[in-house]
């Protein structure tokens, strides 16, 4: 117990360290921001949820105690209580009636990080409109230096002002969506540094094999017709188009899992993913062909198909 204790107070003190780099104000501060849930991820799926929280409580009362409680509530909220509960997910399983043990599945982990992320989006917006005329006039201040050309009209206040509301209307999905890629990031490396370190305690599924719950699309769907149809700076406008962007998201990792799988054994693999990635992190419209991807497969099971017959006698 006590070492699970210190462990714990370790990926805690790692994940404020992490958490509070962004204050450096640099690109590096800022990338290590990123990973600042991956200790208490290693730490919950290595070594138990509880682990996980005791870290949590830890680097929780640690950027209390360096920045103040309001930037605690914030590593609460997006990393050390998303963490731990991942953590106490990915360790989840049940036996059959045969004896046969059920792990709960990675694809409903993805699903759950959609859906923090979603409701993370929603405080965004919560907060933003708290001080929104701040914000707006602090994005209008920095278009304005930016749209000034010497030689050109400089941009009018009200297109100014239409400018800056776009970005704000944006600031939920975009976080909520952000948010989840990292996250998602973090578990991945987490798991293959536990994995590596002969920790893990259940078999952990390649990327290709990754699935998504029935009815996924369904919300995704219904997500999309009620952001056309719901105010965007209303409440319910704001989690539409925020469960939206999450989803995205979600389906594009499973349109990902489908390239991996149907490149298997092929010698542009390599490449192939190489070029899959480089365009994602470059350009990032890909994301939309690979969610497209992902939607076709759940309908249409591309994988299935691919996988050899089971032997004769088997089920």
């Amino acid at each position: 117990m006590n070492a699970l204790i210190g462990i714990g107070a370790l990926a805690g003190l790692a994940a404020a360290l992490l958490f509070a780099a962004i204050a450096a104000g640099n690109p590096i501060g800022i990338l290590l921001f990123y990973f600042a849930s991956l200790p208490l991820l290693i730490a919950g799926i290595g070594w138990g949820w509880l682990t996980a929280i005791i870290g949590t409580v830890v680097g929780a009362i640690a950027v209390a105690l360096g920045t103040g409680v309001a930037t605690s509530g914030a590593f609460l909220a997006t990393v050390g209580i998303p963490a731990a509960w991942i953590s106490y997910l990915a360790l989840l399983a049940r036996t059959d009636e045969d004896g046969t043990e059920e792990w709960y599945p990675v694809g409903r982990l993805v699903i759950w990080t959609a859906g923090i992320g979603a409701a993370l989006g929603l405080v965004t917006w919560i907060l933003v409109n708290q001080r929104i005329d701040d914000i707006r006039a602090g994005f209008g201040e920095i278009l304005g230096a930016i749209q000034s050309t010497p030689g050109q009209a400089p941009p009018s206040d009200a297109q100014i002002a239409e400018m800056a509301n776009g970005l704000i209307a944006l600031l939920p999905p975009v976080s909520a969506a952000l948010w989840m890629c990292v996250t998602l990031l973090n578990l991945y490396i987490a798991a293959r540094i536990v994995r590596g370190s002969a920790r893990m305690r259940r078999p952990w599924p390649g990327l290709s094999e990754i699935d998504l719950p029935a009815g996924t699309g369904f919300v995704f769907a219904t997500a999309i017709v009620a952001s056309f149809f719901v105010g965007p700076n209303s409440l319910f406008g704001v989690a539409a188009v925020s469960v939206a962007a999450v989803l995205l998201i979600a389906f594009a990792a499973l349109g990902l899992a489908v390239v991996h799988f149907t490149t298997r054994g092929s010698s542009m693999r390599t490449m192939v993913l190489i070029f899959t990635y480089l365009g994602l992190i470059f350009f990032g419209w890909p994301i939309i062909l690979f969610a497209g991807l992902g939607l076709l497969e759940r309908r249409f099971r591309f994988r299935d198909r691919r996988r050899p017959p089971s032997p004769p006698g088997t089920t």
